[in-house]
């Protein structure tokens, strides 16, 4: 009697045993594994790097054998930094997207464990994004073409230990924080009445026209002058001198 006849029936069953013995292990498009043998990885035909496995369909002695996948194909981590201090004192909220490759499977399977890949890579990026953004100003930040690069250079060598490629550091947003937005405004305001009227210097007119500049009520006061109100009526607007 032919086997073949009974060969629908009995997939099941095998697919079964094959799954809970791990004897066959499919590499899917997108993947590359290597095989760990009684807990070391099995070497290649030189004898001193692993094996990698490509996409296929893979045997394994149960209990003895196993293969450790991971996908090669580029993959994206959003990676946030609550505060950043740039080197002009103004406090931002930044978000990049990174995107990146598993170049080397046996570091990525070996030196770290791969659930925590994702993570580790944005914690790296964290502190890449701090080290490179403290060292530029507002404007620098906003008009550097070569920022993209700048940042996947930080953590380039770090990654690299652990078999991993950035092919993009790409910043989303670049939020300022309320403090932050007042003085970027009041240097705005500045810069336009300056425009405006070029012969005009900011420096005396500091007191008049600073709280105008950051959208406040102006108190009268010309910086430079020593003289108070003559009477209680120039502060009984504001009661400043009400005790």
């Amino acid at each position: 009697m032919s086997l073949i006849k009974f060969a629908p029936a009995l997939a099941p069953m095998l697919a079964v045993i094959f799954g809970a013995f791990k004897i066959i292990t499919i590499v899917k498009e997108g993947q590359a594994a290597i095989k760990m043998r009684r807990g070391r990885a099995v070497l290649g035909k030189d004898g001193k790097q692993p094996k990698i496995y490509e996409p296929g369909l893979y045997f394994n002695w149960p209990f003895v054998e196993s293969l450790k996948k991971l996908p090669t194909s580029e993959q994206m981590v959003p990676c946030d930094l609550p505060e950043v201090f740039l080197k002009d004192f103004t406090l931002f909220r930044v978000s990049a997207a990174v995107f990146f490759q598993i170049t080397d499977v046996y570091k990525a399977q070996v030196k770290i464990q791969k659930d925590d890949l994702r993570e580790l890579i944005k914690e790296r990026c964290r502190a890449g994004m701090n080290e490179v953004l403290s060292e530029l100003s507002t404007n620098e930040i906003r008009k550097s073409k070569e920022l993209s690069d700048k940042l996947a250079a930080s953590v380039k060598d770090h990654l690299g230990d652990w078999g991993v490629e950035i092919t993009h550091f790409h910043l989303t947003t670049l939020t300022p924080d309320r403090a932050t937005q007042v003085v970027l405004l009041a240097k705005r305001r500045a810069q336009a009445l300056k425009d405006e009227v070029p012969d005009l210097d900011l420096a005396k007119h500091i007191g008049t026209l600073g709280p105008a500049l950051l959208g406040l009520p102006s108190l009268g006061y010309v910086a430079g002058t020593e003289q108070a109100p003559s009477s209680s009526k120039g502060l009984a607007e504001g009661e400043l001198g009400k005790e």
